[in-house]
């Protein structure tokens, strides 16, 4: 069964701020997180970490290694994270109260009727019916894999984040406003553009399937690159975009297109 989202951010926030702050200050955070946090939009979580840094004295070098550490506990298997801490809040829901007992009332005897002669009952032949066969259960749709030049550029986006949330957390959401500024000039298929602009709402989180051409793909690394140089400069940019390509080679579709020919 999946596990309810609300849920799940209250345990990776559980799991992330229970070593830095105490009881008090704790419970304070998660019911801040249980009332205000809707989404894993990097832009809320980082606002929320940041409320939380404010609100507990949170040191500048701590608070940025909160961003990388929320988001991959978001991405933990369920056996992984503590148990929802929502009763530890004092807001697990109520159960409902017991409707109430109507009042008891004292049963008045009828008269007894008087049976009226019924008709005389003639018996009729019932047909037996037959079943109706069972419908045949529909083939299943087989699953159509995706393209090696999508899966590679999936690896690399993956990598990417990575490599930011851990090293430039507070960079994702000045990067991702430059690149939906330049995806909105760009002359690519709205469609894609539709697909580009779902992943960024949570690029950490994201499988980055894009369906694209490789062109496209190729033009969409050009834009993340150029935002990368703008908000991290140069330097910085170019080793992250090579460290995304370095791992992306070490996939098996890289031997059918290498993550290089998006450079």
């Amino acid at each position: 069964m999946a596990t309810d989202p609300s849920s799940l951010r209250r345990r990776a926030a559980y799991a992330v701020l229970s070593g830095v702050l105490d009881e008090t200050a704790l419970m304070d955070s998660l019911t801040l997180l249980h009332t205000s946090l809707r989404s894993d939009n990097v832009t809320d979580v980082i606002r929320y970490i940041d409320t939380v840094a404010r609100r507990h004295d949170i040191d500048a070098a701590s608070t940025k290694r909160l961003y990388p550490a929320y988001f991959a506990a978001l991405r933990r298997s369920d056996d992984e994270l503590p148990l929802d801490p929502l009763p530890l809040m004092g807001l697990a829901p109520r159960a409902a109260a017991p409707a109430p007992m109507p009042a008891a009332v004292t049963p008045v005897q009828a008269p007894a009727p008087v049976p009226a002669p019924g008709p005389v009952a003639v018996p009729v032949a019932v047909p037996v019916l037959t079943p109706p066969e069972p419908l045949p259960a529909p083939e299943p749709i087989p699953e159509i894999p995706s393209a090696p030049e999508i899966l590679v550029h999936a690896a690399l986006m993956r990598h990417l984040f990575e490599d930011l949330a851990h090293f430039h957390g507070d960079q994702i959401d000045p990067v991702r406003q430059d690149v939906l500024k330049a995806l909105d000039k760009a002359r690519l298929p709205a469609s894609l553009k539709d697909q580009v602009r779902s992943a960024w709402t949570s690029p950490l989180t994201q499988p980055w399937r894009i369906e694209a051409m490789p062109g496209e793909l190729a033009e969409l690394v050009h834009l993340l690159y150029i935002a990368l140089c703008e908000n991290l400069g140069p330097v910085d940019a170019d080793r992250v975009i090579t460290g995304a390509v370095q791992h992306a080679d070490r996939l098996p579709e890289a031997r059918r297109y290498s993550p290089r020919k998006f450079l």
